[in-house]
């Protein structure tokens, strides 16, 4: 099998509300796109997952800001341009996964947008069609604050500076403080819901690339509309004053507050969409990749799942860990997550019975 399924560093994986009875064994696959590229793949991939005894798929269906099935939302993913427009990657997989009894839950990246040695092409893409809604590194940010995002020397200089800078970046990201990249991602969700028998949905890259983002025009903006509220009178004189010589002022004086905004940014992404995924599909389960170090992913990345996992206690949480990744789950409401099991074979007493069982690409 070709599947690409190394396990990734520092990964962990939520999910909310998720009641799963002691006895059923949850077998989970990653699926990286390239998988999705044909329907001969497609059959060979849920045909050799049903016989080396997985029962669930977690199929990437949103790579770089692109589709991998019917998406009335984002273009066709270009891996997919050799096949004809009737092919539906993610309907044929459901369609051969559950014949097979196996379930098919959809995986998203939700701030990566594109990688930057392949930058997007189609003008249609977010990268194209929405410049204002990348995320923006703090050393541009100044120089880019009076530039137009359709100046094309706005995006070359968040490749430029990230390129640089790639050690801890993947690729391209969109800013998750502006209000039109939430919508976005949120209209993606529902579209998959609505028109697909998906038995789940997965975040990816739900968090900021690192603490160097987002220092953009809007996500400045917003920042300032939640912090004044907050601010004595003094306080709100003496950041009108800098911010005359400064557009980034309001951060540099309240570091700590504006930590606190992004993590919120965040956390009201991932409950506006698990609240309207469990009030339109009850049964569907919705999960999330995040960093195992919690202090890591809360400091540098702004993914505060201590909160989402802390919201609600007694519920049966348990953390399974090794080595540097670790698994959370628990049953609850949102934010509280439960249920994932981790890769490899774990003995069954560290899962309160069930086996273990999910395998992930070391890159997605």
């Amino acid at each position: 099998m070709k599947f690409a399924i190394r396990i990734s560093q520092f990964v962990i994986c939520l999910a909310f509300a998720c009641q799963v009875a002691a006895a059923q064994e949850v077998r989970a696959l990653w699926v990286v796109r390239t998988t999705l590229t044909s329907p001969d793949k497609i059959r060979q991939l849920v045909s050799s997952a049903a016989d080396n005894g997985f029962n669930t798929l977690i199929v990437q269906i949103r790579g770089r800001g692109d589709a991998y099935y019917n998406s009335r939302v984002e273009p066709r993913a270009i891996d997919l341009k050799d096949q004809p427009p009737a092919f539906d990657p993610l309907a044929l997989t459901i369609a051969e996964a559950h014949k097979r009894g196996l379930k098919v839950h959809g995986w998203i990246n939700t701030n990566l947008l594109a990688n930057l040695d392949a930058l997007p092409v189609q003008p249609d893409h977010v990268y194209n069609k929405h410049p204002e809604w990348l995320a923006v590194p703090r050393p541009v940010a100044a120089e880019l604050y009076n530039v137009s995002p359709r100046d094309p020397a706005y995006r070359q200089k968040i490749v430029e500076w990230s390129r640089a800078n790639r050690a801890e970046l993947e690729g391209v990201y969109t800013g998750p403080a502006n209000p039109k990249v939430r919508d976005h991602i949120y209209n993606i969700w529902m579209d998959v819901l609505k028109n697909y028998r998906v038995d789940g949905l997965h975040f990816d890259y739900v968090r900021f690339a690192s603490p160097d983002f987002d220092y953009s025009r809007t996500s400045l903006g917003n920042f300032r509309k939640w912090l004044e509220p907050q601010l004595t009178a003094d306080q709100r004189r003496e950041l009108k004053k800098s911010l005359q010589a400064n557009p980034l002022a309001a951060p540099e004086m309240f570091p700590e507050k504006f930590a606190d905004f992004q993590r919120a940014q965040v956390t009201m992404l991932v409950e506006r969409i698990y609240r309207a995924v469990k009030k339109r599909r009850p049964d569907a389960l919705v999960s999330a990749a995040v960093f195992a170090n919690d202090e890591n992913a809360y400091t540098r990345r702004f993914q505060d799942w201590r909160r989402w996992f802390a919201a609600e206690s007694g519920n049966g949480a348990h953390l399974v860990r090794e080595g540097s990744r670790a698994w959370v789950g628990r049953g609850g409401r949102f934010p509280a997550p439960p249920q994932r099991a981790l890769a490899g074979t774990m003995p069954p007493k560290a899962t309160g019975g069930r086996r273990c069982c999910a395998r992930r690409p070391s890159f997605g």
